[in-house]
């Protein structure tokens, strides 16, 4: 497949070339399915209310004050009194009796008492239009949940269900079983989780299963805007593979199976080496890293002399006997202290196996056939339970959702047997070859025993706790190998489903967005991620080691964790602990109403402290860098404020302003990069004009597709592996990162033409092609001011890539900082962003010593939707309303009086129909944030739900999520909106497209 895409060559002879194929994620099912359950008529009567409502506002403004201009020029006493007393009662909105209302009458002139009629004949209206509401909502209601049971029966969603919810699954014909009219607590909480998978699956794109569909775009010159069609009547298909934890479950069992272990070939770790009175090495266990120092010993050295002349590894059998005329010990001897070797990490396995290939199954059982001709017992079965499991997986794909759950069951027990088959035959504790129920009893009983023991034992328990876990880092531990089971029939497989399409990208129209953006985000190269770590670095290693040494990288790494990293997470966590404490305090004395001007000297203390503590990481040019990103704010907000006008609905913006900010600062290295970027845009038309919103930027290098590529054709995943060569030269190298994380999302083809191999890591490349770790020194290259990783053997610069999805939180320590020497580069607009947000915002003035800051109103804080050269949304419109401002159900409302209560509460802040919800902006909390608070949130609230506020089972939802939200709501415009989707033939689904370009 080549590529015959235009180039755009910039100032610079640099030319941006758009990769020709775009990954689509589309919604698992049209929108049109969705938009069947609607409730015409509640909403016309909510519409007619709130017009009543305004009018009824208006009117009452207009009467108050005619009737206290009555009073005022009136004379008489108690006719003031009698209007004054309605007055009140009209103004406050109280119910208006008939004695008031007569007696008023009586004393007022004919044009105000008709005026005051009227009043009372709109109220009258008003009340008949609400009660009228609630029997047709209620009818509606149940002919809404009368169609969710329907929608609920979409083989789509259910096939969905069973890998990501089997206890909601379960649930679902009990469900639909009971009348819609004798609804208990249990099916009202079913339905609300019910509603949040579907509402995914039609208005979200969530990359799982059935409830999201992956396609390929072409990008395609000559072809203008975008055109979906369906390829043949059978749009969706299923590509199941195994859940790679089992490789590890495998793995670990067979390592504690010794006449399987015994043929698994040796490799000495990479990082092995020799100090003279004593071997250092790093050891990996399950991605948590520790140096190892093990005092000299000549039978460690000739051990690992010789298993190091064997590139692929050699057996253990092997060298066990290749070791005896070496080694004056029994074999025996010889063996254990091998596997101790083995145990303590300075041995590795070379299984040849990776946990990142998303076929490991069918690459694990050539391995083990070799073990079947040496007659290992129960490895033939496992070989024909993991082929079985493999060819259930393809029926599994095809399958109905009654039939899927017998496939689940069988694979389950499958495995399960030849794994218990195996556990007993290793000798392995009986305890552990428990039943999933038994193992979930116990653990119950396990959690309810910890709670009680870390009450019991109190806060002090646990700081000791702490401290021997910090000296266990110092310390020589084992890999102490898991075969406790503990997987469940649901984590068997994990499911992608494509959708058959013919979708083209018209090239100019792409190429015109994308050209822009690209442009955006050079001009924010001052705010490039990873940039405060790289200082670190950087004014580390000058501190160290000064700017003409070079360091090999282990040496860098363990002196940098232990003397800058450690001691800065220490303090961080010293800083968090003291914040939250001095909460604590703040609240005991707030619920005291302790009063009193005495302020405690002990904080100004502490911060003094800290502030020494801190200078020991302050590296030079940070202060200095932070006031230059302090002055771009400003002269950006300065920039904007002059080039557009402030709107809270929607601000367009361009590149002047921001290229003036630069000039002004004095920073100047916004020119286009030989690199390659990525972004997420759902794509909509306006007015017959192509737009998109962004949802945000990333490296690219096929990094946010590696994970689907294995289910489309291998040319992609070849164009993507060619078009990454093409970005070196001669001078360089480009490898690609590993540690020893187990995770699905990571699952990929190996992108780049080498790999680290680091302790424990999984290596999908020949062993030729995989550069040991230690064969990389660190140098500072003064010219360019940057830290640079060295390839030793051929003196090339090394750029390491990190093409995996799983966060950086779940990564091996060395993971993250090889990641650092990376020429993938983190580009965002969000600069931009903040800048226009600014504008309305009034210039700070400069604070006083000791003057207190005034506490902020409690408002609904608007924040405008931005749009960049009339063509990318880089914000949708939002809005952030505190919980006190949020529509809550009184005690006594009924359903019909909630749902129109939010209805005109969103219609008066002037938010749309369709929006998306977060009740907590902070996935990890906040410090300040209550505990209460905190207790009620759910690990998804982070997340955005959709919500449709003419729907009333979404707004009977979001009741359910208000209460949930620690402090503020965060409400964004759903962008495209479900009129805007783009189709597929004729129908609308959420779509999203991950675009990828090179500049050349």
């Amino acid at each position: 497949m080549g590529n015959t895409l235009t180039t755009y060559t910039t100032k610079h002879k640099k030319t941006m070339q758009l990769f020709p194929y775009a990954l689509i994620r589309v919604g698992g099912d049209s929108f049109e399915e969705w938009a069947r359950l609607g409730f015409p008529a509640s909403n016309e009567i909510v519409d007619e209310v709130y017009a009543l409502k305004k009018k009824q506002t208006e009117r009452k403004e207009t009467l108050c004050d005619n009737l206290f201009e009555f009073i005022s020029n009136n004379d008489d006493q108690e006719v003031q009194n009698i209007v004054q007393n309605l007055r009140r009662d009209i103004f406050n909105e109280r119910k208006l009796k008939n004695s008031k209302l007569n007696k008023a009458i009586e004393v007022l002139p004919s044009p105000l008492k008709e005026e005051l009629q009227d009043y009372v004949s709109l109220l009258k209206d008003l009340k008949d239009k609400v009660q009228a509401g609630e029997a047709v909502y209620t009818k509606e209601l149940n002919g809404g949940r009368e169609q969710l049971k329907k929608l609920i029966d979409s083989g789509n969603f259910k096939k969905g269900l069973i890998l990501s919810s089997r206890t909601l699954l379960n649930r679902v014909d009990s469900f639909q079983k009971r009348p819609v009219d004798k609804f208990r607590k249990k099916e009202h909480q079913v339905e609300q989780s019910l509603l949040q998978y579907l509402t995914r699956m039609y208005a979200k794109t969530s990359p799982f299963s059935t409830f999201t569909n992956l396609s390929i775009g072409t990008i395609k010159e000559g072809q203008s805007g975008i055109q979906i069609s369906s390829v043949n009547d059978r749009q969706v298909k299923g590509h199941i593979r195994l859940n790679n934890y089992l490789l590890k479950y495998l793995m670990d069992l067979l390592k504690n199976y010794r006449p399987s272990y015994i043929l698994f070939p040796l490799r000495c770790n990479p990082t092995y080496q020799n100090r003279g009175d004593h071997f250092l090495y790093l050891t990996n266990h399950n991605n948590i890293e520790s140096f190892q120092r093990i005092p000299y010993n000549p039978v460690v050295e000739h051990i690992a002399g010789v298993v190091q002349e064997y590139t692929e590894g050699i057996r253990f059998i092997d060298l066990i006997e290749s070791l005896q005329n070496d080694i004056d010990a029994s074999a025996e001897e010889v063996e254990s202290y091998v596997k101790q070797l083995v145990e303590f990490g300075l041995l590795e396995y070379n299984v040849g196996v990776s946990g990142v290939d998303p076929d490991w199954d069918v690459k694990l059982v050539p391995v083990l056939e070799g073990q079947v001709k040496e007659g290992v017992k129960h490895i033939a079965e496992l070989v024909e339970a993991l082929r079985n499991i493999r060819q259930l997986g393809g029926k599994y794909a095809e399958s109905s959702v009654q039939e899927r759950h017998e496939l689940l069951q069988q694979a389950y027990d499958a495995f399960r047997e030849i794994y218990m088959k195996i556990h007993e035959e290793a000798g392995l504790p009986a305890d552990e070859r428990k039943t999933e129920k038994e193992l979930i009893e116990e653990a119950r009983k396990k959690k309810e025993e910890e709670e009680k023991r870390k009450e019991a034992e109190g806060e002090k328990a646990a700081e000791e706790g702490e401290k021997k876990e910090e000296e266990k880092e110092e310390v020589t531990f084992k890999h102490e190998t898991s075969t406790y089971f503990a997987i469940k029939p649901e984590q068997m497989f994990y499911e992608d489903t494509t959708r058959e399409v013919d979708a083209l990208l018209g090239e100019e129209d792409i190429s015109t967005l994308i050209s822009h953006l690209n442009d955006l985000l050079n001009q924010m190269r001052l705010f490039k991620g990873n940039e405060d770590e790289k200082e670190k670095m950087r004014g580390y290693f000058l501190k160290k080691y000064g700017q003409n040494e070079e360091v090999d990288l282990l040496t860098f790494y363990e002196d940098y964790f232990r003397e800058f990293k450690k001691p800065e997470k220490e303090l961080e966590e010293k800083r968090k602990k003291e914040a939250r404490e001095k909460q604590k305090q703040a609240k005991e004395a707030e619920n005291k109403n302790e009063e009193g001007n005495g302020q405690d000297a002990s904080p100004e203390i502490t911060r003094e402290k800290e502030k020494d503590t801190a200078n020991e990481f302050e590296l030079p040019g940070q202060k200095e860098k932070q006031e230059k990103l302090m002055k771009w704010k400003a002269e950006a907000k300065k920039q904007f404020k002059a080039a557009v006008q402030w709107n809270e609905d929607e601000i367009n913006v361009d590149l002047d302003p921001v290229k003036l900010t630069n000039e002004a600062v004095g920073y100047n290295h916004t020119d286009s990069e030989v690199n390659s970027y990525g972004s997420f845009l759902q794509f909509y038309y306006d007015e017959g004009k192509l737009k998109a919103a962004l949802n945000s930027t990333f490296p690219g290098y096929g990094k946010m597709v590696s994970r689907f590529l294995h289910i489309f054709d291998d040319d992609i995943t070849a164009e993507i592996k060619n078009w990454n060569v093409e970005q070196s030269d001669e001078e360089s190298i480009f490898i690609e990162d590993c540690d020893a994380s187990y995770f699905n999302a990571n699952l990929h083809p190996t992108l780049m033409p080498y790999e680290i191999w680091m302790p424990g890591g999984h290596n999908s490349l020949p062993a030729d092609k995989q550069i040991p770790i230690t064969d990389f020194r660190v140098v500072y290259d003064a010219e360019a001011g940057e830290l640079n990783l060295i390839h030793a053997t051929t003196g090339k610069k090394a750029y390491v890539f990190d093409l995996g999805f799983q966060g950086h939180g779940g990564r091996s320590q060395l993971f993250q900082l090889l990641e650092k020497f990376t020429k993938a580069e983190y580009l965002f607009t969000q600069p931009l962003v903040n800048a226009v947000n600014q504008i309305n915002t009034p210039d700070e003035p400069k604070e006083e010593k000791n003057q207190e800051k005034k506490p902020e109103s409690i408002e609904i804080k608007i924040l405008p939707r931005i749009i960049y050269k009339d063509m990318l949304v880089l914000q949708r419109k939002s809005w952030f309303a505190p919980k006190a401002l949020l529509p809550q159900r009184h005690p006594n409302d009924s359903d019909w009086q909630y749902f129109k209560n939010v209805n005109t509460w969103r219609k008066g802040n002037k938010i749309p129909d369709e929006v998306f919800v977060f009740v907590n902006t902070n996935r990890w909390g906040d410090a300040n944030m209550d505990e209460e608070a905190m207790k009620k949130l759910t690990r998804d609230d982070y997340k955005p739900q959709y919500i449709d506020f003419t729907n009333p089972l979404l707004v009977n939802l979001l009741e359910k999520l208000i209460d949930r939200v620690p402090s503020s709501m965060k409400i964004v415009e759903m962008l495209p909106n479900s009129k805007q989707m783009l189709k597929v033939d004729d129908s609308r689904f959420v779509s999203e497209f991950v675009v990828q370009w090179y500049n050349k």
